[in-house]
């Protein structure tokens, strides 16, 4: 786990003085209650909405150091909103710190919380002593944020499974801790908030890269049969699908000048798919070189981190040297099977 920010481990008592939170929920009876408690506990700027477009505006603006709001304000998907922050869609802070409050935890709503990225959920009543200790709690330490190609966020795990492969995680910057604990100056929260999101965007192009690299060792195979699969054609939208997120994620960053390199993997796919019952052998053969140069793209480009084995995890999906599907290995086998 990278760390962009020591969270702190022994309980100081903060001081909220500085901390400004945004408060969200459809009743205007429930926000100004919350208000007046949050002001009995030291906090300076506290502001109560009824409207998503205020959320959305805090989020955007990057205005609050907590936003607690109902998942269910009218107006707009607060789901989607915090999605889209954690995915770097919206805002310049994709750390930002967002609780949700919910009246009726169902499995699809909590399932919903948890697949959007926020930092933690209360159940609607809860007391005030209830929320201080939660937001106590999250100004002492966050969850560490986890990048898999589906997800960005804190980590959602009660304890890691045994058999399951590392994801990067990157220490998610905290601003309750820098302006309630530690006092920091706001452009030094700024400059780790800006290092971190660096990190989130490199590892997220390492998860890409790996997966692509993933499905053409299982495409590979394909290109010694008559036809392609349903199996395969999945395989072959889904890898067009992680190209195009690819080229985005790049975008703006100096590994933009690699962007022919995953535009011509998904133009292979797309052409691949398009003539499913004469695969070409030729088009197979390009898909194998460009795997391979991707393979050696994410190691040259996306390990920021000088300790080798900070660096690994992202590579979890990467074929080991030397190992592999090799199309043509393969296609020598098949010719001495048949002759």
């Amino acid at each position: 786990m990278v760390s962009a920010l020591n969270n702190g481990g022994s309980m100081t008592e903060p001081n909220f003085e500085n901390v400004s939170i945004v408060v969200g929920d459809p009743d205007d009876t429930i926000g100004t209650g919350l208000r007046d408690a949050l002001k009995t506990h030291g906090f300076g700027s506290i502001k109560t909405t009824n409207a998503f477009e205020d959320i959305e505006n805090a989020v955007a603006t990057n205005s609050a150091d907590l936003i607690l709001t109902d998942v269910n304000l009218e107006g707009g998907d607060v789901f989607e909103l915090v999605r889209n922050l954690r995915n770097m869609e919206i805002g310049d802070n994709p750390f930002a710190m967002v609780v949700a409050t919910v009246e009726v935890p169902d499995k699809e709503c909590i399932n919903r919380i948890l697949n959007a990225g926020f930092d933690d959920t209360i159940v609607k009543p809860f007391s005030t002593d209830d929320l201080m200790k939660r937001i106590s709690r999250l100004a002492h330490g966050r969850k560490p944020f986890v990048i898999t190609r589906d997800y960005i966020g804190p980590d959602r795990r009660l304890r890691p499974r045994p058999d399951a492969k590392a994801a990067p995680m990157v220490e998610a910057p905290n601003s309750i801790y820098s302006k309630a604990i530690e006092a920091q100056p706001p452009q030094e929260f700024q400059k780790l908030v800006g290092e971190a999101t660096e990190l989130l965007k490199a590892y997220r192009i390492g998860c890409y890269a790996g997966q692509i690299v993933w499905l053409v060792e299982r495409i590979l195979p394909s290109g010694l049969d008559d036809q392609i699969s349903k199996e395969i054609d999945g395989y072959l939208t889904e890898m067009i699908e992680i190209c195009a997120a690819t080229l985005v994620a790049i975008a703006e960053t100096p590994m933009v000048s690699e962007s022919i390199t995953f535009s011509a993997a998904s133009d292979i796919a797309i052409s691949i798919k398009d003539s499913p019952d004469k695969p070409d052998s030729n088009q197979f053969v390009q898909l194998q070189d460009i795997a391979d140069f991707i393979d050696k793209f994410v190691r040259i480009h996306c390990p920021l981190i000088p300790q080798p084995g900070l660096a690994a995890p992202f590579r979890y999906a990467l074929p080991q040297s030397g190992g592999g599907f090799s199309y043509h290995r393969a296609t020598a086998a098949r010719h001495r099977q048949t002759s």
